[in-house]
């Protein structure tokens, strides 16, 4: 973190694309459970564990100035969220899979869509962050990074 408290660059990149990921992959949530749209309850526990706890946990890695820690949650949550979405909504067939919806299908097909729009935003600003953190002092740990 910057001094004084105040966020950096790359802390406020992580932190805004892992709002905006979590805000997507709600919304989507959200859906599934309207329309409803039924999953295995490991697809369920996947995606609380991969989509919304490893973005959650970055949260106060980047608040406590822990940049590579924080970064390194978003690109492995990013990275296991992208094929896991798209597989699953737009690959293999499965009751997860658009073509599968009847009641709100384009509403399930527009979220599933931003939602893997928010997984690849949250694996490249991940990406991005660690890149820029080895780029700094090569001495610094992964859990007292402060840019």
């Amino acid at each position: 973190m910057a001094d004084g408290g105040a966020l950096g660059g790359t802390e406020r990149l992580l932190t805004g694309a892992v709002l905006l990921h979590l805000a997507l992959t709600l919304g989507h949530g959200l859906v599934h459970a309207a329309i409803p749209v039924r999953i295995a309850d490991w697809q369920g526990i996947y995606s609380a564990l991969v989509l919304f706890g490893l973005p959650l946990a970055s949260l106060p890695a980047i608040r406590t100035g822990r940049t590579r820690a924080a970064a390194a949650l978003a690109l492995v949550g990013g990275l296991g969220a992208l094929p896991f979405e798209s597989v699953a909504h737009f690959a293999v067939g499965n009751p997860d899979h658009v073509a599968t919806v009847e009641s709100g299908r384009a509403l399930f097909t527009a979220t599933a869509g931003l939602s893997i729009l928010g997984d690849a935003l949250l694996a490249t600003a991940g990406g991005v962050a660690l890149w820029r953190q080895t780029q700094g002092s090569a001495a610094t740990s992964w859990s007292d990074s402060t840019t």
